[in-house]
């Protein structure tokens, strides 16, 4: 039996600097910003991490970094701002088993009572 195994390799972090540099050199396709961390998505579609100052905006950033504000327009880079106080794909999990361990403690909660006549007068 043959197995495949494609892992792909944890994102790189990256500096501030160097997303500027990558802006400038137009390798970035898209930045998702949440809080004070960035996801980088690469046109060759790697993945790499940043942190970023919170403080102040990513663009506001790469501007003070010498990136050309026609690099950070729309028509040429894809930025999306995350609320960090909103769910994303990777808490429904948490929110499933949350929810179904509360739905089930009930249910036990409920037959045990009944099973002791709590509710029998």
């Amino acid at each position: 039996m043959v197995q495949f195994r494609s892992e792909a390799p944890p994102p790189q972090r990256i500096s501030i600097s160097e997303l500027a540099h990558e802006i400038e050199s137009g390798t970035v396709d898209r930045i998702s910003v949440e809080g004070d961390e960035a996801e980088v998505l690469f046109w060759d579609f790697e993945i790499a991490h940043v942190r970023i100052d919170s403080s102040k905006t990513l663009v506001e950033q790469m501007v003070e970094l010498g990136v050309p504000p026609e690099r950070l327009s729309a028509d040429n880079l894809e930025i999306e701002i995350k609320d960090p106080g909103t769910f994303n794909d990777a808490d429904w999990p948490t929110l499933f088993l949350a929810g179904g361990a509360g739905f089930v403690l009930g249910v036990l909660l409920m037959l045990t009572l009944v099973r002791t006549g709590y509710f029998h007068e």
